[in-house]
């Protein structure tokens, strides 16, 4: 990928931009880390074949404050979109429902998901990206189980400045790195377990409280919707 050029640059903005105007309010902060460029997936009917295997973003190493959101990019439902169980060992999967100019936010850290064989008659385009709030987020995060093999080993692609970037809610000032240092002291916190809601977010301007307890900040699954004169 040519990260020097305008098309990369102006999507890093994009990007940043939604977090700050959309995810960071729905999870109740002012600040968030996130993935720098999101994934782009294509879901086309016909080839017999799903877009990956069941899992949860843990698997791959992705620390637990992570909050999925998935914007698909034309309608979704059935076959067609992505499967995910409601609340982390809860096995009830389920294909999200959603309509262009919504966006699902889901643990994805913890919740199992996963696609199907695409038999609808729509193909899906989607963008996924992660969304940490600054309060949740652990500097140089490894699995305790990758710390007891090698104690002294780093994942550097999982750092502020590679994979992730922050922002912050337009009219709000943040002192990230005081919220870094916080957030790295409460890994332990964040087993709690998680509310289930399934309600649909008004995304209306409003301030936010952003000392909630960490398990407000809360990864559920919901349909969040787009005002219409979002330009993203």
């Amino acid at each position: 990928m040519d990260k020097s050029g305008t098309h990369y640059q102006r999507m890093r903005d994009l990007v940043s931009r939604f977090c700050a105007e959309v995810c960071a309010p729905s999870l109740g902060t002012k600040c968030v880390v996130h993935q720098t460029i999101p994934t782009f997936r294509v879901h086309i009917p016909g080839t017999g074949k799903n877009l990956g295997s069941r899992h949860k973003d843990a698997d791959y190493n992705h620390q637990p404050g992570e909050v999925n959101f998935w914007l698909p990019l034309t309608q979704v439902f059935g076959t067609n979109s992505l499967w995910s169980e409601s609340a982390p060992g809860k096995g009830d999967y389920h294909a999200f429902e959603a309509e262009l100019g919504q966006v699902v936010r889901f643990w994805g850290n913890q919740c199992e998901h996963y696609t199907v064989e695409n038999v609808e008659n729509i193909t899906r385009v989607s963008l996924d990206f992660r969304v940490i709030p600054c309060e949740c987020y652990i500097p140089h995060y490894l699995p305790t189980a990758l710390l007891a093999k090698n104690p002294n080993r780093t994942v550097v692609s999982y750092e502020i400045g590679g994979w992730y970037q922050w922002c912050v809610q337009p009219g709000e000032e943040a002192d990230f790195y005081d919220w870094m240092e916080e957030g790295s002291n409460k890994q332990n916190e964040l087993g709690q377990e998680q509310p289930e809601t399934g309600s649909l977010i008004s995304l209306s301007p409003t301030k936010v409280d952003s000392s909630m307890a960490l398990e407000d900040f809360a990864p559920r699954l919901d349909l969040i919707g787009l005002a219409d004169d979002d330009d993203y």
